[in-house]
C-alpha cells in the first residue's frame, strides 16, 4: 500500500459557498505586444477564457489530481452533454503568470506545474456540503471528477480516520463526488480528494 494524501489544508465552510477556484482556460498563447512607451510586453490569450458570470464545469481531465491542484477546485467551460455544472463566476479571473511560450502551456499537466492558471471565486451551487476525504484505491476502478457511483463509504477507516474515507466500488455509489483524479492503483493505495456532498452516502463495509 502506497500512502500517496497530501497535506495541503482545504476548509470549505457552509453555509458560504463561494470559494477561490482554478480555471482551466485551455492551452495559452503567447504573444508580443508594446506597451505606451514602446517597450516589449509578453501578453497571453486562453483557448476558452472565461469571464464573470460564466457557469463552470468541473474539471474531469486525469491532470486535475489533489496533489497537482493543491487541494483546490479546478473548474472549466461546459461541454455539450456533460453534467458537471457547479456554478458560476462571481468575479473577475485573476491575473496569471505568462508562460516563456506557447509550448510550455499547451497541455493541462504544464499549465498547473507551471502555476499558468488563473483564479477567480465561484459561487457553487452543486452540492449541499465539500469536504476532503481519502480514496482508498482498489486496483480496478478510477475515480474520475463528477462520477459518483464508482466509490462508496468505508466505514471501518472513516471512524478510524475521524473523516471521509472512500474505497473504490465496481457500482452503487452515490452522493459523494469526487471533484480530483485518482487512479485505480493498487488495492489499497491512498490518495486525497475533495468531495461535493449531495445526499445519503452508501456505506459499502
Amino acid at each position: 500500500m502506497t500512502d500517496n494524501t497530501s497535506n495541503y489544508a482545504r476548509d470549505y465552510t457552509y453555509p458560504e459557498k463561494r470559494f477561490t477556484c482554478l480555471l482551466d482556460e485551455g492551452a495559452i498563447t503567447v504573444s508580443t505586444a508594446y506597451d505606451v512607451q514602446g517597450k516589449e510586453q509578453k501578453v497571453c490569450s486562453f483557448a476558452s477564457e472565461l469571464k464573470e458570470g460564466d457557469w463552470v464545469a468541473i474539471s474531469n481531465d486525469t491532470a486535475n489530481t489533489f496533489a497537482a491542484t493543491q487541494g483546490a477546485l479546478l473548474v472549466e467551460k461546459p461541454t455539450i452533454g456533460e453534467q458537471l455544472v457547479i456554478g458560476r463566476l462571481v468575479a473577475t479571473p485573476r491575473p496569471v503568470q505568462v508562460p516563456a511560450n506557447s509550448a510550455a502551456a499547451d497541455s493541462l499537466s504544464k499549465r498547473l506545474a507551471g502555476g499558468y492558471l488563473r483564479t477567480a471565486i465561484v459561487e457553487v451551487t452543486a452540492f449541499n456540503a465539500i469536504v476532503e476525504g481519502t480514496f482508498t484505491c482498489d486496483g480496478t476502478n478510477a475515480q474520475v471528477p463528477g462520477v459518483a457511483t464508482k466509490l462508496a463509504m468505508s466505514l471501518a477507516a472513516s471512524f478510524t480516520a475521524h473523516g471521509l474515507v472512500t474505497d473504490g466500488t465496481g457500482s452503487g455509489g452515490a452522493n459523494a463526488i469526487p471533484l480530483h483524479y485518482c487512479p485505480a492503483g493498487t488495492d489499497g493505495d491512498l490518495y486525497s480528494c475533495m468531495y461535493g456532498i449531495t445526499g445519503m452516502i452508501p456505506v459499502i463495509a
